[in-house]
């Protein structure tokens, strides 16, 4: 057996085996390959086993010149994630331009398709009735290729979509996907105020929910309470954007271990997912996930000073489009000054302090 035929059947082991489900997580050691490549370490999930670390294609590299997606390259990031264990793949259909997933669909043919877990959003923005959103997740399941999703969430909720989803009757069309079994878990990508998802939470019958979950943003932005309101209800989370729009290449080690594992050291966090631009990133994130710790309390502290440094740097500029932008005028009346949720694509440069 070679060593893409040993990957392959442990991946697809990993997919399949039965392990209790457990709100917080138990984490499964990571494996040192004989080529000294080291497969990320695993939580279990109602039933299956995840790693801490999914892939994101969002910023997957493109070609200089054309703008368009460089596929060699983003094919080499995607089959290096799969020698890691990184099985997780993180699409929805407006990443890359529209053709996030058909690219995806594309590579991940090469493997068992029980070998990978896929996720995906539906977008409201073409959505008008409850025909246009089945036809919308039948359309990304053909780009995608496959026959199923096994994450699908409702994409950026807010207090607007939240209102369209109810009328449009989404959870019901979500539930009897699942029945047909094209979508294995539902849940919601959120994006607004805890007392918005305080206010779904009773009626909220979801599998999970993705959120924004990294140091910065813990207090100002209300995670924390975004957090504890979803464990609370027994929600698993999954969590995005632990690095903030940080400069991989010029990360400290020891603040981008903390960084990464700030999110999944956390109760109740099944996985992050990590938006890659280069095999590079993506080894340098594994690396400090290696024998993944949960953070010490005197780690937490130091990493919260270092956001409250970072916010008084003025180096983060306001995204302009976050929950607390003041674009949504019906969330909370926080300036775009005082915004230190994200760092813009165009100006994402920073040193870690």
């Amino acid at each position: 057996m070679n060593r893409r035929e040993f990957l392959t059947n442990a991946l697809k082991l990993s997919a399949l085996g039965v392990i209790p489900f457990s709100l917080f997580g138990e984490t499964e050691c990571s494996e040192v390959f004989p080529d000294g490549k080291t497969a990320i370490g695993r939580r279990t999930f109602r039933g299956i086993s995840l790693p801490l670390l999914g892939l994101g294609l969002m910023n997957l590299p493109q070609d200089p010149d054309s703008k368009r997606l460089d596929e060699k390259q983003a094919e080499r990031i995607i089959e290096c994630s799969m020698e890691l264990g990184i099985n997780y793949f993180d699409s929805a259909s407006n990443y890359l331009g529209g053709s996030g997933e058909e690219f995806l669909g594309k590579i991940l043919k090469k493997y068992p398709r029980s070998s990978c877990f896929l996720a995906s959003k539906l977008s409201l923005n073409r959505i008008h009735s409850l025909r246009d959103a089945r036809k919308e997740v039948e359309r990304q399941l053909r780009q995608c290729r496959t026959e199923w999703f096994d994450f699908y969430m409702l994409q950026s909720l807010d207090s607007a979509r939240a209102a369209r989803a109810e009328l449009l009757r989404l959870p019901e069309l979500f539930e009897d996907l699942k029945r047909e079994g094209k979508i294995r878990f539902s849940g919601v990508c959120f994006a607004d105020t805890p007392e918005l998802l305080a206010r779904l939470l009773p009626r909220a019958d979801w599998d999970f929910a993705q959120i924004e979950l990294n140091y910065a943003d813990w207090d100002p932005c209300r995670i924390r309470e975004i957090h504890r309101l979803l464990t609370t209800h027994k929600i698993p989370v999954l969590a995005v954007n632990a690095l903030r729009g940080g400069d991989l290449d010029d990360a400290d080690r020891e603040k981008l271990s903390q960084a990464c594992r700030f999110p999944i050291s956390l109760p109740g966090v099944v996985l992050t997912i990590l938006h890659a631009s280069s095999e590079q990133q993506l080894a340098s994130v594994v690396q400090a996930l290696n024998s993944f710790r949960p953070l010490s309390e005197t780690e937490r502290k130091t990493l919260l000073e270092t956001a409250e440094k970072l916010r008084n740097s003025g180096k983060l500029n306001p995204c302009g489009d976050c929950c607390c932008s003041g674009n949504n005028p019906a969330i909370d009346s926080r300036t775009p000054a005082s915004c230190p949720f994200s760092i813009h694509p165009k100006n994402r440069r920073f040193r870690f302090l």
